[in-house]
C-alpha cells in the first residue's frame, strides 16, 4: 500500500466519522436539518477525496511541453475518456 492511500484514507475517514454521527443526531431529532445537511457534506467530502485518489492512479502516457503565460510548463497527456473524444468532435 503506498503511503499517499494511507494519508487519502486517514483524510477522507475523520469525514466519514463526523458524518455517521449527524447522522445520529437527526435521527432522533428529524426537526434538525442541518444536521443531515452537514452529514451529506462530510460524506461528498468523503468521497471526493476517493475521486480524487482514484484520479492519482490514472495512467499518464506522456507529458506535453506547453508555454503558459511565457513560461513551459509540463501537462499530463493520459488516456483520453469517451466523453473528451465526444467533446472534441463538436
Amino acid at each position: 500500500m503506498n503511503w499517499v492511500t494511507i494519508i487519502w484514507a486517514m483524510i477522507a475517514s475523520p469525514y466519514l466519522k463526523l458524518g455517521l454521527v449527524h447522522v445520529l443526531v437527526w435521527c432522533r431529532r428529524p426537526e434538525a436539518r442541518g444536521n443531515l445537511l452537514f452529514s451529506l457534506s462530510a460524506v461528498e467530502t468523503a468521497v471526493f477525496a476517493g475521486c480524487e485518489l482514484w484520479m492519482m492512479r490514472g495512467k499518464i502516457i506522456s507529458l506535453r511541453r506547453i508555454c503558459f503565460l511565457g513560461e513551459k510548463v509540463g501537462v499530463a497527456q493520459g488516456i483520453p475518456g469517451t466523453w473528451i473524444v465526444e467533446e472534441s468532435r463538436l
